[in-house]
């Protein structure tokens, strides 16, 4: 577990890196397969559990009602309130999940405002009591255990101003210990005031009209900037949001104040985590369903449609590291306000997390709904200003229609954010809409990605070995390690069936560790026989590339197999060197310090850049096979000896893939192409074959 993961959950993404170390220490990690139970209602509740990958389904008496997704945190209320499960939790794909043990939430809670203000929107919206009976005291409330003494410890706990009051009253009916202090009066002095008495020139009439609009459903909070009232007759200024306590309540709610003078904002901005966004002030996840719901009912009044869009940037990873998170989350600011100016006022955009936003769209006919799309991407072909630089960002976005696409807020995200994937599939920066097929095609690649950890756990891969020989004399200067998979009932199954549903469910960072493990065993296996005079090379793929520890990865595969750095071969696409950031030009840099030989895979199918060539320290290029096969083609066989110049000119080794005849290795070595790979000299063979291959190919060399 690394803290960058952390840092995706809404719930922990401003907690301090040291806090998020300490967390990963004390916390359990638990996989679940597929249908696998958690914990049942009724069973007693002593721990806090947050989503790191998969999903689950909350079962309340026998009936799913619920859906809980990564990034999400769940059975906070049994451990506050000391009560039993409330609900059967299932897993309805392999999850993993992390285990918070309760003193150390407890000590979250108390220590760090952005955790807590989290949390609190959660018990409001959860609390199994009936909060009307606040309106009776708080000694009652306690007496009748309907909230227990620990809420009243947390919120008592909190450096924010908490008060709790009545509507349209406006009587106060409980505060916290941070307010009796600054507000200056006895908590039974304040029970006789108003939220009116506290907050200077507040216009009653106008403040119950907004009210009235959350009490509706047509607003979830109310944000404003207040002069708050002291007893000593001083004033300060606070940022003050106001929401209702919780569904059970229709006349209490709560007000959070923090001094915009004094101490630090809940979460560095003064913007309310519970149902916006801390950093660009949209709604979050939080919000979503009550939205749709809003958005659904006016769409089934008014017999109309209306649109769900969930946009994803393209390569925010990469962007961020190579811009620094500050600069990062400056774009992601810019984002949102683009977007936001590009809707109109009855329309909603949200954030629903890391670089993923929603849009709310009301509409009359599905080509609204397709111009969106198109508007969409121009929106994104416009540069962002970060840092006195331009940078071009990209997006790719799936598009669902009410009531044609789903019913219901999960089936509706489900549909759009299956149109978003597929639009990343056809090659980014483009729009899709949500059909059927959509989701079949989603259920089978879920089931792949079932098989997939099964297929990890119990050993079902396997490496083959492919030659790369001197296109002069066909003797070996190098072998491919390619994957396999042994499928218990389908046998070897190719790569092209698999590695894409591994890449898309981030599996392909332990399949990634597991071939460089074996690549490395392999080649010391083979150095202890003498077979010395050639290089094993392994693919990255571009998110094992960009993930946190694939330097760790790569040096602790050559540790444990004891080999030298030189004998391991690293080949990498053209979109990760492409990816001018930082980041990937000190990765890339770190892998030649550590000895690494470094290859570009498929040279000529992406957007190749001379400055790349010229500036890293790549070893090799390889040929993209698409050249190789139509090589009597008068173009291709110029790109090809293009190729060939350039890479002679930069000192590089070529080697052409895809060789199956002898006319292609004829022609290939006319134009001093270095090396082939291909079926002409081998196939991709078992390692027993392959340990044979190289045997002959040493006693051949030396005759």
């Amino acid at each position: 577990m690394e803290v960058s993961q952390l840092k995706e959950i809404e719930l922990f993404q401003y907690l301090p890196d040291e806090v998020l170390e300490e967390l990963i220490t004390i916390s359990s990690l638990i996989h679940l397969d597929a249908n696998e139970t958690l914990f049942e209602e009724g069973d007693p509740g002593e721990t806090i559990y947050a989503v790191i990958s998969g999903r689950l389904a909350l079962y309340k008496e026998g009936q799913e009602i619920a859906l809980i997704w990564q990034g999400q945190f769940f059975g906070e209320m049994a451990v506050i309130e000391e009560k039993p499960r409330s609900a059967t939790i299932i897993a309805s794909s392999e999850s993993q999940l992390m285990e918070i043990p309760n003193d150390f939430f407890q000590k979250l809670l108390v220590n760090h405002h952005s955790f807590f203000s989290t949390v609190l929107t959660t018990m409001c919206q959860r609390v199994r009591g009936n909060l009307q009976d606040l309106a009776l005291g708080y000694h009652k409330i306690k007496s009748q255990e309907q909230l227990s003494s620990q809420i009243h410890q947390i919120i008592d706990s909190s450096p924010s101003e908490i008060l709790i009051f009545d509507f349209p009253s406006g009587r106060l009916v409980r505060s916290n210990t941070a307010a009796v202090r600054r507000l200056g009066y006895l908590p039974m002095d304040i029970q006789n005031l108003t939220i009116y008495d506290l907050i200077k020139d507040l216009s009653k009439g106008k403040f119950i009209s907004q009210m009235d609009q959350i009490i509706a459903g047509k607003q979830n909070s109310l944000k404003f900037q207040a002069l708050v009232n002291l007893k000593n007759d001083e004033e300060y200024i606070t940022d003050a949001i106001i929401q209702p306590m919780g569904h059970s309540s229709e006349s209490l709610f709560i007000a959070i104040f923090k001094d915009k003078n004094g101490s630090k904002p809940l979460n560095g901005t003064g913007e309310n985590q519970n149902n916006y966004d801390s950093l660009t002030g949209l709604p979050n996840r939080n919000l979503v369903n009550d939205r749709i719901q809003f958005f659904q009912a006016y769409a089934e009044r008014h017999d109309t449609l209306f649109a769900i869009i969930v946009l994803d940037i393209d390569n925010f990873k990469t962007l961020n590291e190579g811009l620094g998170p500050k600069a990062g989350d400056e774009l992601l600011k810019l984002i949102a306000n683009r977007l936001v100016q590009c809707l109109r006022k009855e329309d909603t955009v949200a954030r629903l997390g890391g670089d993923e936003f929603l849009i709310l769209l009301n509409i009359k006919e599905e080509g609204d709904a397709s111009r969106m799309g198109k508007k969409l991407m121009r929106l994104f072909e416009q540069t962002f200003s970060i840092e006195k630089e331009e940078v071009r960002v990209g997006a790719s976005v799936g598009i669902a229609l009410f009531p044609y696409d789903g019913k219901d807020p999960v089936s509706l995200l489900m549909g759009a954010d299956a149109a978003m994937h597929r639009a990343k599939e056809h090659g980014k920066r483009t729009y899709q809409f949500y059909n059927s097929s959509l989701l079949t095609k989603a259920a089978n690649q879920l089931k792949i990605e079932n098989a997939l950890y099964r297929g990890l756990e119990q050993d079902e891969f396997v490496l083959y070995y492919q030659p790369k020989v001197s296109t002069k004399n066909f003797q070996i200067m190098g072998v491919e390690a390619l994957l396999r998979w042994n499928h218990p009932e389908k046998g070897l199954v190719p790569p092209g069936e698999f590695i894409p549903v591994a890449e898309s469910s981030r599996l392909i960072v332990p399949l990634g560790e597991w071939i460089l493990k074996t690549a490395c065993k392999a080649i010391k296996e083979w150095r202890d026989l003498g077979l010395n005079e050639f290089t094993v090379a392994v693919n990255i793929s571009g998110y094992q590339f960009n993930h946190s520890n694939i330097l760790q990865t790569v040096d602790q595969a050559l540790k444990s197999s004891a080999i030298d750095p030189a004998g391991l071969e690293l080949e990498l696409t053209e979109s990760i060197l492409l990816d001018d950031t930082k980041g990937s030009l000190n990765r890339i840099n770190q892998m030649r310090d550590m000895g690494l030989q470094l290859a570009i895979d498929d040279f000529g199918t992406g957007y190749s850049s001379l400055t790349y060539l010229r500036d890293l320290p790549i070893n090799n290029l390889k040929i993209d096979r698409s050249f190789i096969h139509n090589l009597r083609h008068q173009r291709n066989l110029a790109i090809v000896k293009a190729i060939i110049t350039l890479a002679k000119t930069l000192k590089l080794k070529t080697i052409a893939e895809g060789v199956e005849e002898e006319e292609e290795r004829k022609l290939l070595g006319e134009m001093n192409c270095d090396q082939i790979q291909g079926y002409l000299y081998s196939r991709p063979i078992p390692h027993r074959e392959m340990t044979a291959l190289l045997k002959n190919s040493i006693e051949l060399k030396n005759e």
